[in-house]
């Protein structure tokens, strides 16, 4: 999982604000922050630099799950698209609003992980 964590933080530092990292609350990118984001993808609806992140985060784990431990990885048919995994995301999230407080790739990698386990 760290290595998932410092994978998605590498992939989004061209996408950060100008504030300073350490500046920055811990709450930056936790799924309260972002699936507003991910919502407006699915929706169809670019909004700026989160909906980017939700595509970015999305993406970047889709890539990993070859890198992720056997017990915590997401076996995704071919032909999944970020559309659809950001649905899954969304529904996930939504279900289970006790994590919001997580980074997006937690909830994300859980949500792929629950929708499309690893047998």
């Amino acid at each position: 999982m760290k290595r998932i964590l410092l994978a998605m933080t590498c992939a989004a530092l061209p996408l950060m604000s100008s504030t300073p990292i350490l500046a920055q609350s811990q709450t930056y990118l936790s799924g309260n922050n972002e699936l507003p984001g991910c919502r407006d993808l699915l929706a169809g609806r670019f909004m700026g630099i989160t909906t980017t992140r939700c595509l970015t985060i999305t993406t970047t784990l889709a890539e990993l799950q070859p890198l992720i431990d056997m017990k915590l990885r997401a076996c995704m048919p071919n032909g999944v698209i970020p559309r659809q995994m950001v649905a899954i995301i969304i529904q996930y999230a939504d279900r289970n609003p006790k994590q919001l407080h997580l980074p997006l790739s937690q909830i994300a990698q859980r949500a792929l992980r629950e929708a499309w386990p690893c047998t």
